[in-house]
């Protein structure tokens, strides 16, 4: 039996396409576990309705911890001998399973079967590159292939596992979900005897916007660095080439990671010290040079936010003992207000919430900080604080005229933020 485990998450539009695809499967034996991940839309009763019609079905629910924690729970509840994921908005072709379990019946040393995928982009399937033939390869010389990012991929999707290669795996939920596919099949394909690739590319992978994988840059990109750098510490001393491709992938990444911060203005991040540390040691080993214009120009943005967080904490600072307010408000809780509300709070200055102009801007809380309408403020409560304008240069005149004309004391902080040059203006 093939086990079909599929983790939905807020998926409504898309899920009848993926269940009827594996519903639709030439292969007889068959399960399919829909392990819903704490949905807030339709798809737990879409999922229930199908499982009423189809005895193949059974639907799992989980609190939402992630995809991980989700395909964990279906590989434990999975009575297969064979297991494969779908995710929830994607679909496959109707005799690609039955194509994969052959290869696996006639080829008993074989415990992996790639089908290999498309892209599809606004409803149309799109070819990464040329279609490859069908080969076979021991584990050593596949992990070789997976890492180069060609043939086998590194996703999870299009594969065909042998249930046995997931007895005591470590748990899937201490992965990070910027690099878990890649881990999770590295570790499949080092337990693997031999490795199939069959160009069946039935598997047709949805690009959503939304979706985790094609997310921008974010600081729990860091992770990926780290597992990568772990990841080599799998392969035997003497698989020197697997641990170079290895390095390889962990020095892109952390480079990756740097061009980030720099593209983000994301230079508060903690572990820069920590990738840089990781970049500088994978290029060591590679004997590849650092690229050193970059690490310069983050140290340098570094120092200028640095510099300028000290003086938004004096300005602050200055301008509660001039008026003697006790109180902190930040005007506007945008993305400059979240970034002065992050540098003020660092610095030790407590900030008693965040206000807007406009009902339909008011939001429950920001940050961790509440969020009110200025109007909804007393008139005791506005003589009791400071507001600190944490705006853009193209409504700071707008908004400090509104607070000049109802008489309450501001500073001007949207000056510091590294987005826009300094431009002395405050009351």
């Amino acid at each position: 039996m093939i086990s079909v485990i599929v983790p939905v998450y807020n998926t409504a539009s898309y899920l009848s396409r993926c269940i009827e695809s594996l519903q639709q499967q030439t292969v007889q034996d068959i399960e399919i576990l829909l392990v819903d991940n704490g949905s807030t839309d339709d798809s737990l009763s879409i999922c229930q309705a199908y499982a009423e019609q189809d005895p193949r079905i059974r639907v799992l629910e989980e609190s939402r911890k992630g995809a991980a924690y989700a395909r964990e729970m279906g590989i434990h509840a999975a009575r297969g001998a064979f297991l494969t994921f779908v995710d929830s908005d994607d679909w496959i072709d109707a005799d690609m399973y039955e194509q994969m379990l052959s290869e696996m019946e006639t080829e008993e040393t074989v415990d992996i079967v790639v089908g290999g995928f498309v892209r599809n982009i606004d409803g149309a399937d799109h070819d990464d590159g040329p279609r490859h033939l069908m080969r076979r390869d021991d584990a050593q010389t596949a992990i070789g292939i997976l890492l180069d990012g060609e043939i086998y991929g590194c996703i999870l999707c299009d594969k065909l596992y042998r249930r046995s290669l997931f007895d005591h795996l470590p748990p899937l939920s201490d992965y990070t979900p910027f690099a878990e596919d890649l881990e999770l099949n590295l570790l499949l394909f080092l337990r693997a005897r031999y490795v199939t690739f069959l160009p069946i590319y039935g598997y047709h992978y949805y690009m959503r916007p939304e979706s985790i994988s094609h997310r921008g840059f974010s600081v729990d990109f860091v992770h990926r660095v780290r597992r990568l750098r772990f990841l080599r510490t799998l392969f035997p001393v003497d698989a020197q080439e697997l641990r170079q491709r290895m390095d390889v992938l962990t020095f892109e990444a952390a480079s990756s990671f740097l061009q980030g911060m720099l593209s983000q203005n994301a230079f508060e991040v903690p572990e820069y010290e920590e990738v840089q540390g990781i970049l500088k040691e994978s290029g060591k080993e590679l004997g590849m040079e650092v690229p050193s214009q970059l690490l310069a120009s983050v140290k340098q943005c570094r120092e200028d936010r640095a510099d300028r967080r000290h003086q938004m904490e004096k300005a602050v600072r200055q301008a509660l003992q001039e008026t003697g307010k006790k109180k902190v408000y930040l005007y506007g809780a945008g993305i400059i207000g979240r970034e002065t509300a992050m540098a003020l709070q660092e610095s030790g200055i407590a900030l008693n919430g965040f206000v807007v102009s406009k009902v339909r801007d008011a939001m429950e809380s920001v940050a961790g900080l509440s969020v009110v309408n200025f109007e909804a403020l007393s008139r005791e409560e506005r003589e009791l604080a400071l507001f600190g304008i944490a705006l853009s240069r193209r409504h700071l005149e707008e908004i400090q005229g509104m607070l000049a004309a109802a008489d309450v004391s501001y500073v001007d902080l949207g000056q510091y933020s590294y987005a826009y040059a300094p431009q002395k203006e405050g009351r």
